[in-house]
């Protein structure tokens, strides 16, 4: 079996995207979180979570996204026979086996077997399409031929080549037939360098990527049961303006980060993919700032009580850890990430840590 793993297709939501990604802004020292915060006895309470498990639903679901995908993208489809007629037409779907010869020599790229080809659609060489018309099923022809001037390969540009055909079967390109999900197309998608050649080493990949993914989402809801209901026992007063900004800010910015992943302009990608109108986006960013200047305004606080701390060289042993396991230098991972964010973002991670050991969890499946 190839070693490399296969990529992961998966559609996020988008207030999550941009709900995430560091979006609490640093707080400067001009701030006191005593003068904002009242801190409640968090010492002795209980938070309870419903924790998710993986089906079999998700995992079908899982692997019919992903190879739909490809599926799509290496045209595996098989077609619906026609059989009232035998003879080629413009618009059918022909099954075909080729092999292409210049000076007589099979050229690489040029031999398939039972390959697809939509008679009119301009896949090939022009020529190959047209002189598959009014010809009949089992019949073999040879295609006189010349490549393009300008076509890519060096070797076949402007050269004279035969292409001989054997036409299979007709085909209704309006009806397509999804293959089976099973070892015949794993082979056919490992020959194109899929990961797996056997459905079931797949579908055993499928079930560990999407467990994994569900554990690291149960976690999240575990921490974020904690502060809710330590969040509950305080009392936060609307954070200075400042803050608000700096987070509002965070949030713009993550948007524009998608938007420039998509190349669309900001306020495209808002209405397109947010379904959001710039002025119902503006409130979402305010709402979601001051509700982050609140939160990390209780992180302060608890960490100033708890003499949480972290150092100068702890920040930069993280950050060269962080950079090395995603291999690139520190420079060029945080390039856009200030020390303050990084600091903020270091002292939550630390202060969620303390407050597992403090707080029950109850957890339901």
């Amino acid at each position: 079996m190839k070693k490399k793993m296969i990529s992961r297709i998966a559609v996020l939501a988008m207030a999550v995207m941009l709900s995430g990604c560091g979006e609490k802004p640093a707080v400067t020292s001009s701030v006191d979180p005593d003068d904002y915060v009242t801190l409640g006895d968090y010492s002795n309470l209980t938070a309870e979570v419903e924790l998710a498990t993986v089906s079999e639903t998700d995992i079908e679901n899982q692997m019919e996204t992903e190879l739909s995908y490809y599926i799509n993208s290496y045209n595996l489809y098989s077609y619906e026979e026609i059989t009232d007629r035998d003879t080629v037409q413009t618009g059918d779907m022909v099954n075909i086996d080729y092999v292409g010869k210049k000076d007589g020599v099979a050229f690489d790229g040029g031999t398939a077997s039972g390959s697809y080809l939509e008679i009119g659609s301009g896949s090939f060489i022009p020529g190959f399409e047209d002189g598959l018309i009014g010809k009949k099923v089992g019949e073999t022809v040879d295609l006189n031929l010349t490549f393009p001037e300008e076509y890519q390969s060096e070797e076949l540009a402007g050269a004279d080549v035969v292409f001989t055909v054997t036409i299979n079967a007709i085909c209704d390109a309006s009806k397509q037939i999804i293959p089976e999900f099973d070892d015949e197309l794993m082979a056919k998608l490992y020959d194109w360098g899929f990961s797996f050649d056997n459905i079931a080493d797949y579908r055993q990949n499928v079930k560990e990527y999407l467990e994994n993914q569900q554990e690291q989402q149960n976690e999240a809801e575990k921490r974020n049961a904690i502060w809710r209901v330590v969040y509950d026992v305080c009392e936060v007063k609307d954070p200075p303006e400042e803050l608000v900004e700096r987070s509002k800010a965070r949030v713009y910015a993550n948007a524009q980060s998608y938007a420039d992943q998509y190349g669309m302009e900001l306020n495209d990608f808002i209405e397109q993919y947010m379904q959001m109108t710039p002025e119902e986006f503006e409130e979402f960013a305010v709402e979601s700032a001051t509700s982050s200047a609140k939160e990390i305004l209780a992180t302060y606080a608890i960490a100033k009580k708890e003499n949480i701390v972290i150092s100068q060289k702890e920040l930069i042993d993280l950050k060269e850890e962080e950079a090395e396991n995603a291999g690139q230098s520190v420079e060029d991972l945080f390039a856009n990430v200030s020390d303050e964010d990084y600091y903020d973002y270091v002292l939550e991670k630390k202060v969620d840590e303390y407050l597992t050991t403090v707080v029950t969890v109850i957890t339901e499946k």
